[in-house]
């Protein structure tokens, strides 16, 4: 199950670097919804990532990120996952406090399998806003990622 969400982080994280690029050539402040569910994307990971690792998360979720950051901030969210997934059993138990201040215990696994849906769900929502604006979407098919060289093929 590692082995399986480590790639699945992988194809997440680039493909968010992706999306990144994509903002950045159609005039990153052209759509204001793209740049709002970009920023949200990368704050909830992070907002995870705080949970999961018992620290004080730094953003809510939808902080507006400068532009300039989202790459560096995409880059430290996947080192912070990939040391998640080395150092935590999956199967373990992570409690915390919910944005409405309820305390929850789940999961890593369930953790980490909400993260990866909800940025999916996301970028599935700036794709149809690009399409809106005649824009190419950016492909994010899980199928073409070639595990072997992290790269879509």
């Amino acid at each position: 199950m590692k082995t399986y969400l480590s790639t699945h982080f992988e194809f997440e994280f680039q493909v968010n670097e992706q999306f990144i690029e994509a903002h950045y050539e159609c005039g990153h402040d052209k759509i204001t919804r793209i740049r709002e569910l970009m920023c949200h994307i990368i704050n909830v990971q992070h907002i995870w990532i705080s949970r999961i690792l018992n620290e004080t998360q730094e953003s809510e979720d939808s902080d507006d990120l400068p532009f300039h950051s989202w790459a560096k901030l995409n880059l430290d969210n996947q080192q912070q996952i990939r040391f998640i997934l080395h150092h935590y059993d999956i199967d373990s138990a992570i409690s915390y406090t919910n944005s409405d201040g309820e305390h929850k215990t789940k999961s890593l696994v369930q953790l980490l399998t909400h993260l990866l849906q909800h940025g999916a769900y996301h970028r599935g929502q700036i794709n149809y806003l690009l399409r809106q604006h005649d824009l190419e979407p950016i492909s994010c098919n899980w199928i073409n990622f070639d595990m072997d060289n992290k790269s879509r093929g």
